[in-house]
């Protein structure tokens, strides 16, 4: 397997671990699932510190919400309060940036320089945090390295990261919670440069088709059944008796290679054991071209 393909599958990896958890009763656990989510992205992408920063309902000030620092250093004053008062330039800068708000060493003014020489970071990655139609929150990934410069795939994985981290907060603190993890599962999946789609664990049902996954079909796959596409031995033997049994039983990530008859291809497929929308077992589908590695 290619270093880029790995690399591929384990940021998806990290996202659907997040995404994942969306559905659970976040109110109490949502900063610990944000901080957990923060410290693996900092690890994959080898980055310094990534904070989570929303604003005080009473005070409308914005404050340090969530924070990883691959020291394991507790954050100083300039990141306490510095950093929060002078927000009001981040948010500039994002709208100026069409979005999102990056910097690093290929495209890097003077006044961005001395900006980030404050908070003791060379590259950094900003992304707005909204909740509904009103900006809630700003998510920083920063590098101290000069030689950082952003790849679009990380680029592409922050910004997913961005949507997972608005939905737990939406789920949290939100109205209409399936609907906007429905909203935002289908933005997020959409994003992935490979084939993905959601079978139920029981009768595989395709309860999701990602675009990429349309076009390599030629339709939309939802509501089709998988196995018209790809079997396992469960699917094999199991029906038997008339009922499926879940394909994923001890391992959450199984990795194989194939021919799909139906595609006249050689495919890798990753198979990861999740909960879809409504709690019900399911399993996420990769699938990517052999011979693209």
């Amino acid at each position: 397997m290619s270093k880029k393909l790995l690399e591929e599958l384990t940021r998806q990896s990290i996202v659907t671990d997040a995404l994942s958890k969306i559905n659970s009763k976040l109110i109490d656990t949502v900063d610990q699932v944000v901080e957990e989510t923060l410290r693996n992205v900092g690890i994959n992408m080898g980055i310094d510190k990534a904070a989570l920063y929303t604003l005080d309902g009473n005070t409308k000030n914005y404050v340090l919400r969530s924070f990883w620092n691959a020291s394991g250093e507790v954050p100083g004053e300039d990141l306490l309060s510095t950093l929060p008062d002078n927000m009001y330039m981040v948010e500039k800068l994002i709208i100026e940036g069409d979005g999102s708000y990056v910097a690093d060493n290929s495209n890097q003014s003077e006044a961005d320089k001395l900006l980030l020489m404050k908070y003791g970071v060379k590259a950094v990655v900003a992304h707005p945090i909204d909740l509904g139609d009103k900006l809630y929150g700003i998510l920083f990934l920063a590098e101290s390295s000069a030689e950082r410069v952003w790849t679009s795939d990380e680029l592409r994985f922050t910004n997913n990261i961005a949507v997972v981290i608005k939905n737990m907060l939406e789920n949290a603190v939100g109205d209409d919670n399936i609907r906007n993890v429905n909203k935002h599962l289908i933005e997020t999946y959409n994003n992935f440069n490979v084939a993905i789609f959601v079978r139920d664990a029981y009768s595989g049902e395709v309860l999701f088709s990602n675009k990429k996954m349309n076009e390599l079909m030629g339709c939309d796959f939802t509501g089709h059944d998988s196995r018209e596409l790809i079997t396992d031995l469960h699917d094999k033997f199991d029906n038997l008796d008339g009922v499926r049994k879940p394909f994923i039983t001890k391992d959450r990530v199984v990795n194989w290679r194939r021919y799909i008859q139906k595609l006249d291809d050689i495919m890798d497929i990753t198979e990861i054991s999740i909960e879809w929308l409504s709690g019900e077992s399911a399993s996420l589908i990769i699938m990517r071209k052999a011979k693209d590695l």
